[in-house]
């Protein structure tokens, strides 16, 4: 039941926030494969706390059936930190029942429609990093080095930036 576990949730981290205000910490929930953007946002609420913000994770999103970039539009506001994840389909598997249907590949290998989702967070005013995260990579990227993977995350993510500093995205 999920309105059970944001009312648990909330109740967890009223008292991690308090602790966080004491040391002035802001913690940041991910969208990890448990919560819905929306049900991040009653979180959010439910805390009510500046100390507690969001680590938007660009391919979870999508792992839980929610558009990414509409997703981005929910948790920008509130957004410190990203886990900037490009997936892919992977066929032979329904992803409701197999994670692994749902690869990572290097950024701009996927479905996630980065570009859209760095202006979204441009427009609400972020200013940290899109941190690259690669998990359970697809082939043939599993094949490859991690400094493979990285370095072209890692440029694609460039092109992004100069696009949008343009005034092209």
């Amino acid at each position: 039941d999920h309105a059970e576990m944001v009312r648990k949730s909330v109740a967890m981290l009223k008292k991690a926030v308090n602790v966080a205000e004491a040391e002035g910490v802001t913690l940041a929930i991910e969208n990890h494969i448990d919560f819905t953007s929306l049900e991040i946002i009653q979180i959010l609420e439910g805390v009510g706390s500046e100390n507690l913000k969001v680590n938007l994770d660009t391919g979870n999103a999508l792992r839980l059936f929610e558009d990414p970039v509409q997703a981005a539009k929910n948790l920008a506001p509130h957004c410190v930190a990203t886990h900037t994840k490009d997936i892919a389909f992977r066929k032979g598997g329904v992803p409701t029942e197999r994670f692994t249907s749902w690869p990572s590949v290097p950024a701009g290998e996927g479905v996630i429609d980065l570009p859209a989702i760095a202006r979204v967070l441009v427009d609400a005013g972020f200013e940290g990093s899109l941190a690259i995260e690669l998990d359970l990579l697809a082939a043939p990227y599993n094949e490859r080095t991690e400094e493979e993977n990285v370095r072209q995350s890692i440029e694609y993510l460039k092109k992004i930036r100069a696009d949008i500093e343009a005034g092209h995205a």
